[in-house]
C-alpha cells in the first residue's frame, strides 16, 4: 500500500510543504531548500545544501510523520549529486522509532552507500559497492 509520495515539483514555497511534512529544517545558509537547480520532471526540486566542514547538522531535517505504526516499509527516492559528498556524514536518511534512531543511510565520496545500526557514528552494518557518480540522476 503506497502511504505517501512527493516529486516537490509542484511547490512554490516552503511554508507550502507544511501540511505534508512535520519539519522542514533550514537555517538559511544550510538545510532544505525548493529549487530550480536541476529539476528532473516539473519546476521544483528539494535540495540539501550540508556544512562544508563536514559536521552533521543534526536537528536540520526533512521529516515526515507515518500515519501509524509499520512493522516494515519501503522507502524510494531520487537523488542527484553535483559533486561526490566529501564527507560521508553530512548526508542520508535517518529512520526513527519515536525519539531513537533504528538505522541511518548515507552516500560516501567513492559513491557506495552506507547503512549504519543507529546514528551517524554507529556501527556500519553494510557498505554497497559505489554505484553512484556526480551530474546525473539516481534512484534509491
Amino acid at each position: 500500500m503506497l502511504l505517501f509520495m512527493d516529486g516537490f515539483d509542484h511547490y512554490a514555497n516552503k511554508s507550502q510543504m507544511l501540511g505534508n511534512y512535520a519539519d522542514v529544517g533550514d537555517t538559511g545558509t544550510w538545510g532544505w531548500f525548493l529549487s530550480t537547480l536541476q529539476a528532473r520532471s516539473g519546476t521544483h526540486l528539494m535540495r540539501a545544501v550540508t556544512i562544508a566542514n563536514g559536521t552533521n547538522p543534526l536537528g536540520n531535517f526533512l521529516r515526515f510523520v507515518l500515519p501509524s505504526s509499520r512493522v516494515s516499509i519501503g522507502v524510494g527516492f531520487a537523488i542527484y549529486f553535483p559533486s561526490m559528498p566529501i564527507y560521508a556524514t553530512t548526508f542520508g536518511l535517518q529512520f526513527f522509532d519515536g525519539s531513537s534512531i533504528q538505522r541511518s543511510l548515507f552516500f560516501n565520496a567513492s559513491g557506495a552507500v552506507v547503512l549504519r545500526e543507529g546514528n551517524h557514528t554507529s556501527t556500519i552494518v553494510a557498505t554497497s559497492e559505489p554505484v553512484f557518480s556526480a551530474a546525473r540522476w539516481h534512484h534509491v
